[in-house]
């Protein structure tokens, strides 16, 4: 098995859909991963703290998860960067939701 497979069958371990696609602007390669919310995994739950929402359903289903796949794809030698959140990037660029599509997702 290469360390490309690797790191998808451990993604899949880690989250509900993956896929890879590469982006055109770029040529670099994209892990796309997601997680279904569930009664007891509710991605969705967000509290506000003053003048800003903090999104506690990401932070405690997704992020140790996103944390241990940076972490296996490092130790194989590759850089590696988290894009965006919840389907967006912060600059737009790239458009996650076209890569998804493009990911099979």
């Amino acid at each position: 098995m290469s360390e490309g497979e690797d790191i998808v069958d451990y993604a899949r371990s880690l989250f509900d859909v993956v896929g890879v696609t590469t982006d055109p602007a770029t040529d670099d390669t994209i892990i796309m991963m997601g997680l279904v919310t569930t009664p007891e995994r509710d991605l969705d739950d967000f509290v506000s703290e003053g003048d800003e929402s903090i999104m506690r359903g990401f932070i405690l289903h997704a992020k140790d998860r996103e944390e241990k796949l940076l972490q296996l794809i490092r130790e194989k030698g590759f850089d590696a960067e988290l894009v965006g959140m919840l389907g967006y990037s912060p600059s737009g660029r790239p458009n996650l939701k076209h890569l998804a599509v493009a990911a099979g997702l």
